[in-house]
């Protein structure tokens, strides 16, 4: 089992992520989507679950002009959607500063995904959360 986590603030997510090592191993981090989405394709029969950022810098497997990106705000939104081609029943977790009302239902309405504000969760209250996705599957 296998948690794959990308997300583009690496200090300031090196907290969460050293909390869930501490409980759920192994946790692999990931701070922008190329290298991501490598892992992602190689081992994705090892990965029980995905926490991913949606505002990252696209990197080069989506085309940094495309106004589909908005500058980097939809990069976690086209990411999640590649994802759901290969795997549509591995649990994602949204984690994320986006607030925005349509982004929110968008991922609510998702099967197997949770959409979490960042900024309402201390680490162990995140882990926990974690874990009982985790026990679900």
């Amino acid at each position: 089992m296998t948690v794959l986590f990308i997300d583009d603030e690496r200090r300031r997510m090196e907290a969460f992520a050293m909390e869930l090592e501490l409980t759920i191993k192994p946790v692999v981090f990931f701070s922008e989507v190329d290298s991501a989405w490598d892992y992602f394709v190689k081992n994705q029969k090892k990965i029980k679950l995905i926490i991913l950022d949606i505002m990252m810098p696209p990197g080069k497997m989506f085309d940094a002009d495309s106004t589909e990106l908005n500058l980097g705000l939809r990069t976690g939104i086209l990411f999640y959607g590649k994802i759901r081609e290969l795997a549509p029943k591995l649990p994602v977790i949204i984690f994320t500063n986006a607030s925005s009302p349509e982004v929110k239902e968008r991922f609510r309405e998702q099967r197997k995904c949770l959409y979490i504000q960042k900024k309402g969760y201390y680490p162990t209250e995140f882990v926990q959360i974690v874990r009982q996705l985790l026990a679900e599957e």
